[in-house]
């Protein structure tokens, strides 16, 4: 009888190993939707292709923004994409303190990693904010993320991922664009039926403004091992179409992994375009153009290159390496009057900008730099 028992136990086990095996095969399979994806690549996004196609630049500067200056978020959650946390803490506090839900979370971004003890009150104030209902801050909660793992701890717990999802259904059910896509996407490991639903919502966020899952998606597509000539372009167009919307993020996206793609007059545009909203990669772009002719000894780009590290010290608010570098190194031989005359370019310049809000509470890593 005992062999009989070991012989069951025996064959239970190894049942269970195929099943087990035949799981991981089965999760290493391409789901129809992920064949779809490979397949099509951006070409799937045909109603997006349609629009870039005949896209220009929209002179709405806030057309991509979820945060415009009408809203009192605008310049704190501006300031912590920037890197000034001093102004961005000031800001967000003062309206957390006076019992703004949302200034709660991007407050607590401004503390979370800077220190312990900043952390902990960071952590306090993303379960506040979502026992108020902000759905991002219960997300943010969610189990086996790294900021659970090096900062958040013990409050982090499937119940507030439960909390979060519903706080997002209830918001998407008002109209919240982001809501309306992050309560419905599905699944990548899925059907044809789903593969078509996601590129839908994807097209309905973009046809109101929201970029971000557009980019997320276009991240995915450019890992794709067969991404061919005619799919690159596909992704550069789509890209277009959110840069010329004044997304930021496409913009930066264009000028360092699809410069081929488009023409030298395009790349300039956009180029003066993202200095225009604020966005430094665009300074790094102006350094990168005019470091080696101001170093052979070129005036005008050695008064360039001290405009645009001088714009950036300005616009940061601190002395950034580049500045420094400008201000010490012999090459950049410039008066006095030449170094004034930069300066009221530079502050023309500032007065004439209006920075965009790009980040998200989903995407706060491009505002890291």
């Amino acid at each position: 009888m005992l062999k009989t028992v070991f012989k069951r136990v025996g064959l239970l086990l190894l049942l269970a190993l195929v099943v087990f095996i035949a799981l991981i095969i089965y999760r290493k399979m391409p789901s129809e939707a992920q064949k779809l994806r490979t397949q099509n690549n951006a070409l799937g996004y045909v109603e997006l292709l349609g629009q870039a196609k005949v896209s220009k630049p929209n002179p709405n500067v806030y057309a991509s923004s979820q945060i415009t200056p009408d809203n009192p978020l605008f310049k704190g959650v501006l300031a912590l994409q920037q890197g000034r946390r001093d102004i961005a803490d000031k800001e967000l506090s003062a309206l957390a303190e006076a019992g703004n839900v949302d200034a709660m979370y991007w407050y607590a971004e401004t503390m979370l990693g800077v220190n312990v003890n900043y952390s902990i009150k960071a952590a306090d104030l993303f379960v506040k904010a979502a026992e108020l209902g902000n759905p991002y801050a219960a997300l943010r909660l969610t189990p086996g993320t790294s900021d659970c793992k090096r900062y958040l701890g013990y409050r982090c717990s499937e119940e507030w991922v439960e909390k979060g999802e519903a706080l997002l259904k209830a918001r998407a059910e008002q109209g919240d664009v982001k809501a309306q896509y992050y309560a419905n996407v599905r699944s990548a490991r899925g059907s044809k039926a789903d593969y078509d639903y996601n590129i839908a919502l994807v097209t309905q966020a973009a046809n109101q403004g929201y970029y971000m899952p557009l980019m997320e998606q276009i991240s995915w597509l450019e890992e794709d091992k067969s991404l061919d000539d005619k799919k690159k372009q596909a992704i550069a167009e789509l890209l277009t179409l959110a840069a010329n919307n004044n997304f930021v993020p496409a913009m930066e996206e264009l000028f360092f992994e699809y410069k081929p793609e488009i023409s030298t007059e395009q790349f300039e545009q956009l180029r003066q375009q993202a200095a225009k909203l604020g966005a430094r990669y665009a300074f790094v772009s102006y350094f990168e153009t005019y470091l080696d002719p101001a170093e052979s000894g070129n005036k005008q780009a050695q008064l360039d290159f001290y405009r645009v590290a001088l714009l950036e010290k300005q616009y940061k608010g601190e002395i950034m390496r580049v500045f420094e570098f400008a201000e010490g190194d012999t090459f950049l031989a410039l008066t006095k009057d030449e170094k004034q005359a930069v300066q009221q370019q530079v502050d023309e310049f500032i007065s004439n900008m209006t920075p965009v809000i790009y980040i998200d509470e989903l995407h706060t890593e491009y505002g890291k730099y």
